[in-house]
């Protein structure tokens, strides 16, 4: 095999490990509370990054091989070994991504779900903190024997 084809599968296979592990993040985020939900989107988008970089070289050495890029992108069957090899690996790749591509619509319910529960409990924390205030309030005025006056401060 060529060396740049060498190369390529070898970026290929690269690129489906790194999909590899994004789907298994995808796959863990529907048990994540909110504190590793954001770990989880970090890592996610960081082995997006490596993918995307992983793109560029893999379309650059392809502006060079239109044999390789018609594997890549399946406009046409493979003639030999090598060129079914760069086809299956490039197949294995789509696969996966579109395994995770198919998942996402569930993980954003998921987040925007685990987003909506995030903002009751503030609201909630928020409400009793008000209460807590007016009881507090309440019962200065009563020791006091009278109104109790707001002491929060705008500076």
């Amino acid at each position: 095999m060529e060396q740049h084809r060498q190369e390529l599968l070898t970026r290929l296979q690269q690129k489906r490990e790194w999909f590899l592990q994004i789907e298994e993040i995808v796959d863990n985020m529907l048990l994540m509370d909110v504190e590793e939900l954001e770990a989880a989107v970090k890592q996610r988008g960081n082995l997006l990054e490596r993918i995307a970089q992983q793109d560029e070289v893999i379309h650059e050495i392809c502006q060079h091989d239109t044999q390789a890029r018609e594997m890549l992108n399946h406009t046409r069957l493979p003639n030999d070994e090598e060129e079914r090899q760069l086809y299956d690996a490039s197949l294995n790749v789509k696969a996966v991504a579109n395994r995770i591509i198919q998942a996402e619509p569930e993980v954003e319910r998921y987040m925007k779900k685990k987003q909506q529960e995030l903002l009751d409990k503030i609201q909630d924390l928020n409400a009793s903190g008000q209460a807590a205030a007016k009881r507090y309030r309440q019962i200065i005025s009563a020791s006091l024997g009278g109104e109790a006056k707001n002491f929060s401060r705008n500076f």
